[in-house]
């Protein structure tokens, strides 16, 4: 059996094939930005940064204010785990409340001390005082004290001097969270707020109720 092989004449002279013209395509675009479109770029991008950085020393002063409140809330929360889980308070002592003492005489520090007497009252000579008392950093001062009994009006500093609360202090002992808030011999709070005031004169408050809760 033979092949039989057609053969095809690619090149057909009198039908030509078509040639495409690219002289006629339409050429790509290669143009960039334009002076305006970059005027507009920049005066976005700086406005953006200028509002970035006149806006940060407030962001920072904000974060260091509440930096500076959470400090004296961790403490008073560092004196409820001492008290509840019985932590040694010199040698072998163990059964003491440990707390946390404010005074308005002195409102650029704070006190966090064991209550060695058991007699719920903070005392200088018969306390011990957990390290050195606690400064407020950056010229922030503790502005107001305020507690409430559980029916009556809030009774705080800024009423005045003499009639408003001078001192605070904050107990805790095993077996429960709650917190016990004095006011010199005065208890039996159902809560107390402490405000924090920085240079500026901005104000931020804290709250203990005597469950042992703490709110900012």
């Amino acid at each position: 059996m033979k092949l039989k092989f057609l053969k095809v004449n690619f090149l057909n002279k009198d039908h030509p094939a078509p040639v495409k013209d690219f002289s006629r395509a339409p050429l790509q675009s290669k143009q960039g930005f334009t002076l305006m479109e970059l005027m507009v770029v920049f005066s976005i991008s700086s406005l953006i940064g200028l509002m970035v950085i006149t806006g940060y020393p407030d962001f920072a002063s904000n974060i260091e204010f509440k930096n500076q409140v959470l400090d004296v809330a961790i403490t008073i929360r560092e004196a409820q785990v001492y008290g509840v889980s019985v932590k040694e308070a010199g040698v072998g002592t163990f059964d003491v409340p440990y707390g946390v003492y404010f005074d308005m005489s002195t409102p650029g520090s704070y006190i966090f001390f064991a209550d060695m007497n058991n007699n719920k009252i903070y005392d200088t000579v018969s306390d011990l005082t957990i390290g050195q008392p606690i400064v407020l950093k950056n010229g922030y001062t503790i502005s107001d004290l305020c507690v409430k009994f559980p029916l009556g009006a809030l009774d705080c500093y800024s009423d005045g001097i003499g009639l408003g609360v001078e001192t605070l202090a904050i107990f805790f002992k095993r077996p429960e969270p709650d917190a016990i808030i004095k006011y010199g011999i005065s208890s039996g709070y159902s809560f107390t707020t402490i405000e924090i005031q920085n240079t500026a004169g901005s104000k931020k408050t804290m709250r203990v109720t005597n469950t042992g809760q703490i709110s900012i």
